[in-house]
């Protein structure tokens, strides 16, 4: 064997080991030390532990993005509906497929489950892939976890360790977040507060949106009826500008009928102010995170239109 070839082989050895060593910091990143991941797993076990101990009286079940998750005061509509309430929500990022499996892994025949979510995640195709946050939740998550995507959880890991390192030298948190902001029956709240004006273009779906939209209830409604369960779904309050409300409103209440014209079988509630509010008191740090405050008037004005 002449030198040059053992030299090629060494530096082929060290590449691989390169790799593994970096494979291996990703897998260990996502599944223990992500910041985002690990806060939304304690959230969820914490919820999974007070859902324990719940009563066999058919409960409302809200899930959905992070729109759900800050927007749901489920002691407001308990007390509004008398019905016990609780808040199983997640993100946008870590996709439709996870916070609805995890909500249906909670429910119990009887219940109704309400899904409030940016509309993009329904016309998103189910069928695909967890997202890469969805993979990590996956991951990161006891093995009970009914979430099949585990293998694929540790793909997005170092691309997550580059992000740390980019705010770290931006001085920016790893995550803005924290569990002194859960509260009792699943809700989020935040102390941080943004400047923000509301959105100003109204909301366009086509009718290929619709449809697919429409598909996806479909799909989930089939899961929530195997278990006795009533799957509802409702557009989240969104920060709008005042000079765009009438537009915007319109907007979503002509969504809204399209999709109410579709064959999915799911009930559609319409939102509180047709999903547009333009009192930024009511926000936290985003267009659709609201406050304690806010969530609480919410919470009580979409008690009123949820079927019983």
């Amino acid at each position: 064997m002449n030198s040059s070839t053992s030299i090629s082989k060494r530096w082929l050895l060290l590449f691989l080991a390169a790799l593994l060593s970096t494979a291996g910091i990703g897998w260990l990143y996502a599944s223990h030390l992500e910041p985002e991941t690990q806060f939304w797993v304690s959230v969820f076990e914490k919820r999974r532990a007070e859902m324990a101990t719940r009563s066999p009286a058919p409960h409302l079940l809200f899930t959905g993005d992070s729109a759900c998750s800050f927007g749901i005061d489920a002691r407001a509509i308990t007390a509004a509906t008398g019905i016990p309430a609780y808040n199983l929500g997640g993100t946008r990022q870590m996709g439709l497929r996870v916070f609805l499996d995890e909500a249906l892994g909670q429910a119990q025949k009887g219940d109704t489950l309400i899904l409030i979510c940016n509309p993009d995640l329904l016309i998103e195709d189910p069928r695909t892939r967890a997202t890469k946050a969805g993979a990590q939740m996956a991951l990161a998550l006891p093995r009970n976890s009914t979430f099949p995507e585990k293998i694929q959880a540790s793909r997005p890991g170092f691309n997550h360790l580059m992000t740390l390192g980019a705010k770290l030298a931006l001085g920016l948190p790893p995550f803005p977040y924290h569990l002194s902001g859960y509260q009792p029956l699943g809700q989020i709240t935040t102390e941080i507060r943004a400047t923000q004006t509301g959105r100003d273009k109204p909301l366009q779906k086509t009718k290929a949106d619709v449809t697919a939209a429409s598909n996806t209830l479909t799909l989930w409604n089939e899961r929530c009826r195997a278990k006795g369960v009533t799957l509802t779904y409702l557009l989240p309050l969104e920060l709008t500008h005042p000079d765009s409300l009438t537009e915007n409103r319109n907007a979503k209440n002509l969504f809204l009928e399209k999709l109410a014209d579709q064959n999915h079988g799911v009930t559609l509630i319409t939102t509180p102010a047709s999903g547009c509010s333009a009192d930024p008191t009511l926000f936290a740090d985003t267009l659709f995170h609201l406050t304690a405050a806010g969530a609480a008037q919410f919470s009580q004005d979409l008690a009123l239109r949820i079927p019983r």
